[in-house]
């Protein structure tokens, strides 16, 4: 099921807060393993691009109105 988010901060860990329709506040936070830049490829403002290979690990911060399991 997709759902549609909004971005409403960055957390004090470094993380993103998402939250989702549903009313669920998610943290969101990458761990970069690696990056490098690929050889001759440019955006459209002609900076370097790069490829990144990341971890994400997200925790549940909040829960919507009746979807937390008693």
């Amino acid at each position: 099921m997709k759902d549609t988010i909004t971005v409403t901060a960055t957390s004090e860990s470094g993380g993103t807060e998402v939250t989702l329709s549903d009313g669920t506040v998610l943290t969101i936070k990458a761990s970069i393993i690696e990056a490098w830049r690929i050889a001759n490829e440019y955006d459209a403002n002609g900076f370097p691009i790069y490829q990144v290979r990341a971890s994400l690990a997200s925790t549940t911060k909040q829960v919507g109105d009746g979807l937390k399991k008693s």
